[in-house]
């Protein structure tokens, strides 16, 4: 955790500002909201779950927090612009959008780009067994006009491999399974489940991800799932 918001702090550039909370406390999206709130002496605004999908009720809250920071799903935004009043009418003050869990797709950028122009969108990656994120990027209006977004560069305390089946290395461009090692890799499951996406890779700790992904000039890309998982 102390590695993960160090990062986080570095890359959001966050500073006594306001940081969203829209994540459940039991979801490993809310680990950025609630320690880089203390650790940035930002205040930490949660939206009250109580509101459900009603977009009016959400709206006002967000309207009242004065939100410079909002880490969430790409779902969860992509519900916000169903409403054309989400904008920076609504949010004159924010200024970052750190997006994770999910592929985040052009649409979602090229619309939030048209409501907030100076918004700043990150793109991040990592499942919770690496504790949360271990991947950003800025993602800019300008783009290249592939069909895939990237998910970034690995933070500095972590390595990220694309292997084959065998566990060897694939070349740039070829899609393999992504395998992370470094200090954001976990120890293993509470109650020592066995399994064996949990290994030892050139010495040091390492998880295998069952994400399909690509190195292209140094920078990850997502593919899709290995296995039949969401």
């Amino acid at each position: 955790i102390d590695s993960c918001i160090n990062w986080l702090k570095d890359i959001t550039k966050i500073k006594k500002g306001v940081i969203l909370n829209q994540a459940n406390f039991s979801f490993d999206l809310s680990v950025s909201d609630l320690y880089l709130s203390l650790v940035s002496q930002s205040e930490h605004f949660i939206i009250n779950n109580s509101t459900g999908l009603d977009l009016n009720k959400i709206f006002e809250q967000l309207s009242k927090s004065n939100g410079n920071l909002m880490v969430a799903t790409p779902s969860f935004v992509d519900l916000l612009l169903l409403d054309k009043s989400f904008g920076k009418e609504l949010m004159p003050n924010l200024q970052t959008i750190l997006f994770c869990g999910e592929k985040l797709l052009r649409t979602t950028i090229n619309k939030l780009y048209s409501r907030f122009d100076n918004i700043k969108i990150i793109n991040s990656y990592g499942p919770t067994e690496c504790t949360f994120a271990v991947t950003s990027i800025q993602i800019n209006k300008n783009i290249e006009s592939n069909d895939d977004i990237p998910i970034g560069i690995a933070k500095k305390d972590v390595k990220i491999y694309i292997v084959d089946e065998n566990k060897n290395c694939m070349k740039d461009e070829e899609i393999g399974e992504i395998l992370i090692t470094g200090e954001s890799v976990t120890d293993g499951y509470l109650g020592n489940i066995k399994n064996n996406s949990f290994i030892e890779y050139n010495g040091t700790k390492a998880y295998l991800t069952g994400d399909l992904g690509y190195i292209k000039n140094g920078i990850l890309y997502y593919k899709a799932r290995k296995d039949k998982q969401i």
